[in-house]
């Protein structure tokens, strides 16, 4: 006795056809939730400061501490911001401290203008001067450095911080500041 069954091969194309699409929709969906719960449980990035041991030829027996992050101006363009702290290893706790801010663009892309200070908002009224750090002459111009610590005792670690960069063709480059970032400048006064 020969059984005979009669299979339909648009129904198993169809079968397949649901079958894929299942999986595919099950799939995308689990990569998803993957990639969202990553964002979700995420720690958020912290720059960090650290501390270097000078070169005997730049600053004989000096310690440097620097916390350097890359920021982003208003035409895209990325910056790095890098304040620091050099200290002599034989510094008594009453030596004035003296705590810099050097930003640097792309070179090429934009000229500091050496001559003019560094203006500072919070965007809520409080306005900041850092002046330009006359001593720092040999650098590209693409390079800024400004005196940080006549302003970093009243900066507001918890609030976003607005720099705007003077350029040598008369317009500024303005750069947000996360507070974090903020708060970990003020901190290089602690050390």
């Amino acid at each position: 006795m020969q059984f005979i069954t009669s299979v339909n091969p648009f129904r198993i194309v169809f079968l397949n056809r649901v079958y894929f699409r299942t999986v595919a929709i099950i799939s995308l969906l689990l990569l998803l939730l993957l990639l969202c719960g990553g964002l979700l449980f995420s720690q958020p990035a912290l720059a960090e400061i650290r501390q270097f041991h000078e070169s005997p030829t730049a600053f004989p027996g000096s310690l440097l501490y620097k916390s350097q992050w890359s920021l982003v101006d208003q035409a895209g363009r990325t910056w790095q911001a890098i304040a620091f702290q050099v200290r002599s290893t034989e510094a008594q706790p009453t030596d004035p401290l003296v705590i810099k801010l050097r930003l640097v663009g792309f070179p090429g892309s934009v000229a500091i203008d050496p001559t003019k200070p560094l203006l500072l908002d919070h965007r809520q009224g409080q306005f900041y001067t850092a002046a330009a750090d006359a001593a720092f002459t040999l650098h590209p111009e693409s390079v800024g450095q400004f005196e940080l610590q006549p302003i970093l005792s009243q900066l507001d670690p918890k609030t976003a911080l607005y720099l705007s960069v003077a350029t040598t063709d008369g317009t500024t480059v303005d750069l947000k500041v996360p507070p974090f970032l903020v708060e970990e400048w003020v901190s290089l006064g602690d050390r």
